[in-house]
């Protein structure tokens, strides 16, 4: 995937915030920035991972989660 400027990427999801927390009931997201995937098979595979390395990250039950793209005007869904 092209790498590009100017957008924010959010991950989101339903995850628990910790392995023996409940259910959550609000969405979660978190920003997330692009990375290298590399991977050679597949032109539209999008990777992600936390802004910092301190910085929380997803959880296993936000698997299948929206990743979103910002833009100053728009809101892009971009991934499962």
């Amino acid at each position: 995937a092209k790498l590009v400027n100017n957008v924010s990427f959010y991950a989101t999801g339903w995850g628990p915030l910790s392995t023996n927390a409940d259910k959550l009931m609000h969405l979660k997201y978190i920003q997330q920035r692009l990375i290298d995937c590399n991977v050679s098979s597949s032109p539209i595979t999008l990777c992600t991972t936390a802004i910092a390395i301190k910085q929380p990250n997803l959880c296993p039950g936000d698997t299948g989660g929206i990743l979103f793209a910002q833009t100053k005007q728009h809101i892009f869904a971009v991934g499962l």
